[in-house]
């Protein structure tokens, strides 16, 4: 197995190469939004226009700084383990993922993804688990999809 499509394959099967905050997409364009808006000192244009929601901008500005320093390395690259029970049930177990437990299907650790991911990490723990993580990564994208749609 490719040590690099496991670094990249998170426990709970999501893959951090197909994520916006794995591939830093979204933490650039804040960056460069917030970079846009200091040199046309937004926060001083906003003091004088007469929007009401213009008065809101030093909150706007803060959510920006918070999506620009979203740039996750994945949960085995950095501390997002320590704060995720998925991954630590994985660490205690001494498990490469999810999708060696025999009990992922129905494991309620992984029900809070669904918010976000629908069942896709269930289906990507299904085709890891059938196929290996490298043929899995390989296959390439959709491994995300919309919450109201089943794969």
């Amino acid at each position: 197995m490719s040590t690099e499509n496991l670094a990249r394959t998170a426990y709970c099967g999501l893959y951090c190469g197909g994520c916006a905050a794995g591939k830093g997409t979204t933490a650039d364009k804040a960056e460069a939004l917030l970079e846009e808006l200091e040199e046309a000192r937004f926060a001083q244009v906003a003091e004088i226009i007469p929007v009401p929601e213009f008065k809101k901008y030093p909150e706007f500005n803060a959510l920006l700084s918070i999506l620009a320093n979203m740039k996750c390395v994945g949960c085995r690259g950095g501390t997002r383990s320590e704060s995720c029970n998925i991954a630590k049930c994985c660490i205690e177990k001494g498990y490469e993922g999810c999708w060696i437990c025999a009990d992922f299907r129905s494991c309620e650790q992984l029900d809070w993804l669904g918010h976000v991911h629908g069942d896709a990490h269930l289906v990507n723990l299904a085709c890891i688990a059938d196929t290996g993580v490298d043929e899995w990564v390989a296959s390439g994208p959709p491994w995300y999809h919309d919450p109201d749609e089943k794969a």
